[in-house]
């Protein structure tokens, strides 16, 4: 079924159930008139006029379409608007490298040609790598639901995308034995990556802004066993990002409540049992189905779900206990009838290691010559300030728990090292660290320092002396190490970083808890794409002086 045709049939589908419904509800009922939002009706109170709802179960209509003030289920679905305004996007991207490419090498290009391709002008061989990139993009999915709108795995197609395209034009220059100038590729390839990567993440802003205000969401039925439903409902709450919202529940227990209330207080209509899927689906609109993993999940129910949505427009969502781990590292096989999953262990190895290594010289050594000014004058000031040391060193634990000397610029008046223990009371930071807004130990240079993040760029030589990287878990105190509990212990298999996912999450707003959950995401989920993006929202964050103190 075409979303088209969906979308005409689900109004058509509510209409029929409405027409020989009952006019009263249950007295005292309460109506989840949106996802994520629910209103208790006066005990007694019968429903507004021309609500209805179908007989076999009051108040489904209304509980699950009624769109104010967040649209619902029904109507176009948010990826299409979204994968469109994205592929304008891109052709905007690579057209504008292309002409840009194109000018600057070869100027007026009516008549240049290409090297052992007289017949072939450089205009259009642009067009035809632009149109080469759009497909590259389209084969590796750039535009495909799963990979819209969330994580980073939309900016790894694109690298992948483009990596794609330029074996492509090298294969083709070497079996046609055509000359592509070189300097051409050379400004093209790099600024419509960055043209894409820019778009991509533009898009991905509004996004973000339009779901936390309730729209572009997906939707969906969550089935399971009731504790399992409360706790993914209430998960799901919590990301709005990931686009999800949960409408409506089927619970497996006869004796379920009519009722999940979460911990925010959203209340979710318990709309049945498992049989009456696909009444439910037909009658809503909705086009996802998350079925919550559960010991008593009923794998012929998972089964007969499947071939019945098979060629419709529902996704089918299966969510695992499994968390805090994607990409390569999963394996499904099927065994005997069981569908097994294989965890590989995250080690950063081989040519891993190369990659995140080589990435990390690269940044430091520019990051430290772009920064060199910057580097001196706050070297000066910290000096002048009161004529103590201008370097704080301070021991921390890296990788494998090995012990090593951590560089920052002075922030501190000398001596303050002693003045911990008074302090401990109101520590804001991450486990042991300690972190205070107004810490009363910092001179007025280092509050500048400190507000800007310059405090951390002495940190560039632990890179270049291997104790640190880029990216990585934040660097823990010896005495912080001992109190981690043993499933926080894979901090510990990386090198820490400058920057990392909890300094990019909100940064010293998390608590103690809190904060371990990206450092742990990242450790189980490494990739190249991550690390630059995570050091792109580390200068977003710098510069707006995002939590910094």
């Amino acid at each position: 079924m075409s979303p088209e045709t969906e979308a005409r049939s689900a109004p058509e589908a509510l209409a029929r159930a409405a027409s020989g419904a009952s006019s009263q509800l249950a007295p005292g009922a309460a109506h989840t008139l949106v996802p994520g939002t629910a209103r208790q009706e006066p005990a007694g109170a019968g429903p507004p006029a021309g609500d209805v709802a179908p007989a076999h179960r009051p108040g489904l209509v209304r509980d699950i379409a009624e769109p104010a003030p967040v649209h619902g289920p029904l109507g176009t679905p948010w990826w299409v608007p979204y994968r469109a305004a994205a592929l304008l996007c891109d052709l905007f991207a690579v057209g504008a490298a292309m002409g840009v490419a194109t000018g600057l090498r070869f100027g007026r290009a009516d008549t240049a040609t290409v090297v052992g391709a007289p017949w072939l002008s450089c205009p259009a061989i642009s067009a035809f790598i632009g149109l080469a990139w759009i497909a590259a993009l389209a084969v590796r999915r750039a535009y495909s639901r799963h990979h819209l709108g969330f994580g980073d795995v939309e900016y790894r197609v694109v690298a992948n995308a483009t990596f794609v395209l330029l074996g492509g034009l090298s294969l083709a220059a070497v079996v046609f034995q055509l000359d592509v100038a070189r300097g051409f590729l050379a400004l093209a390839l790099p600024l419509g990556f960055g043209l894409l990567i820019l778009g991509r993440w533009l898009l991905r802003q509004v996004l973000v802004r339009r779901r936390a205000a309730g729209t572009m969401m997906e939707h969906a039925l969550l089935i399971g066993s009731t504790p399992t439903v409360t706790w993914t409902a209430g998960h799901i709450a919590r990301i709005p990002a990931a686009g999800y919202r949960v409408a409506a529940v089927l619970c497996a227990e006869p004796d379920a409540p009519d009722q999940i209330q979460l911990m925010d207080g959203t209340v979710l209509r318990n709309l049945g049992s498992w049989e009456g899927t696909q009444e439910v689906l037909d009658e809503t609109g909705l086009r996802t189905v998350i079925v919550a993993d559960d010991a008593d999940t009923d794998r012929q129910f998972l089964r007969s779900l499947s071939l019945q949505l098979e060629g419709s427009d529902v996704r089918l969502v299966l969510t695992s206990r499994l968390t805090d781990v994607v990409g390569p590292r999963i394996h499904w096989r099927p065994v005997a009838d069981l569908p097994l999953t294989t965890v590989d262990a995250p080690r950063l190895t081989g040519a891993k290691y190369v990659l995140k290594r080589g990435f990390d010289l690269v940044v430091a050594v520019l990051g430290g010559l772009l920064c060199s000014p910057l580097l001196v004058l706050a070297a000066l000031a910290v000096k002048l300030q009161d004529g103590g040391p201008v370097l704080y060193r301070q021991q921390r634990v890296g990788i494998d728990g090995a012990a090593f000397t951590m560089y920052k610029f002075r922030s501190m008046r000398v001596g303050a090292e002693v003045e911990v223990t008074g302090l401990r009371a109101d520590n804001q930071g991450h486990g042991s660290l300690l972190t205070l807004h107004n810490d009363p130990r910092v001179t007025p240079v280092g509050r500048v320092l400190r507000s800007w993040s310059v405090d951390e760029l002495p940190q560039l030589l632990n890179v270049l002396r291997g104790d640190m990287a880029v990216v990585g878990p934040r660097p823990q105190l010896a005495s912080g190490v001992a109190q981690l509990p043993e499933n926080h212990q894979p901090r510990l298999t990386v090198k820490p970083g400058i920057t990392g996912p909890w300094q990019v999450s909100e940064r010293s707003s998390f608590s103690a808890d809190e904060s371990v959950c990206p450092d742990l995401a990242y450790v189980e989920n490494w990739s190249l794409v991550g690390d630059a993006i995570i050091v792109l929202k580390t200068v977003r964050a710098v510069l707006t002086r995002d939590a910094a103190y």
